[in-house]
């Protein structure tokens, strides 16, 4: 099961947000202008992998186990590439992992409640296919009587206690 880390933080992704937004604006000026094409077709090449690592290396965020992740930076690569760098839209690209790791987190924090919820005894029920279950405080009444209280699943007539 995969770990909630720091993932979820806001200080990176904005970092990230800012990052790509820069470069995005940067790539649609320089190619409307027609100054600075260069450095725009050098940023188109290099980042995916500016993206890539950022996700991987600074905000933990794994992209072999999530192949969607990957493959949106990959795409945005084509797009921007079809567009001839006029609509990159990297930033996009961020939204989308981190609407993923959102849910993600989601899932894994609810499977956490989930567990934590089941090892409580007092959310276990008493009785499940018809018997009652053995529980703690059955065990601790069979042990000063002489009979048990339930036995096979099915408790003595007068509640059998002794008295």
């Amino acid at each position: 099961m995969a770990s909630i880390g720091n993932k979820a933080k806001g200080g990176g992704w904005l970092i990230l947000y800012i990052i790509t937004g820069v470069v995005d604006i940067f790539q649609i000026f320089a190619t409307a202008t027609g100054v600075g094409i260069v450095a725009s077709e050098a940023l188109e090449a290099i980042m995916p992998f500016v993206l890539a690592g950022t996700l991987q290396f600074l905000l933990k965020v794994s992209l072999i186990s999530h192949p969607s992740r990957l493959l949106s930076i990959i795409g945005a690569t084509g797009f921007d590439a079809l567009t001839g760098g006029v609509a990159p839209f990297w930033i996009l690209d961020v939204w989308y992992v981190q609407r993923t790791v959102k849910s993600e987190d989601t899932e894994v924090l609810s499977e956490m409640n989930k567990e934590a919820f089941m090892k409580q005894n007092i959310a276990q029920p008493l009785y499940s296919n018809g018997r009652r279950n053995v529980t703690t405080s059955n065990i601790e009444n069979t042990e000063n009587q002489s009979r048990p209280v339930v036995m096979d699943g099915v408790r003595a007539p007068g509640g059998g206690l002794n008295r």
